[in-house]
């Protein structure tokens, strides 16, 4: 048998789901590492981040349309997060001494534009563009919409 995927932490007494996992991995089942198994918390935190990124992809798709700018898109995302409790995965992201960290909430691209473009109020959606928006935290949101 190869090197243990399962550990218990020290100190502590193996719960039910160690000794569960553990006598899959020593029956030869590949297991997770513990690191990949979540509490519940855990994933209500991410149910949680999956709805408020649905709600942000419905907001946006509700209100995009010919005439508008990408910095009215990062608003109504940004302001969809701030109203449900939501970070931005976005706003902030990256930076060092050389390059400041991304200002907006989400990365809009237009057209031709491949990706992480930084909406601006220039950005003015056309008929028949297709936008391509993405940010959010829990999973990775991302929504195509074409202007008819």
């Amino acid at each position: 048998m190869g090197k243990r995927r399962w550990r218990c932490k020290p100190g502590e007494q193996p719960s039910e789901l160690d000794k569960r996992i553990m006598y899959l991995e020593n029956k030869g089942a590949l297991v997770p590492t513990r690191e990949l198994v979540k509490t519940p918390e855990q994933i209500e935190g991410i149910r949680r981040a999956g709805v408020v990124n649905t709600g942000v992809l419905d907001a946006v798709g509700a209100a995009i349309h010919a005439g508008m700018s990408t910095l009215e898109i990062d608003q109504i995302c940004r302001d969809y997060c701030d109203k449900h409790g939501a970070i931005p995965a976005c706003l902030n992201y990256g930076g060092d001494e050389e390059t400041p960290p991304f200002p907006m909430s989400v990365c809009t691209s237009i057209n031709e534009v491949v990706c992480h473009g930084i909406p601006k109020a220039e950005d003015i959606l056309q008929e028949g563009d297709t936008v391509l928006f993405k940010g959010s935290r829990g999973m990775q949101m991302e929504k195509i919409i074409e202007m008819i």
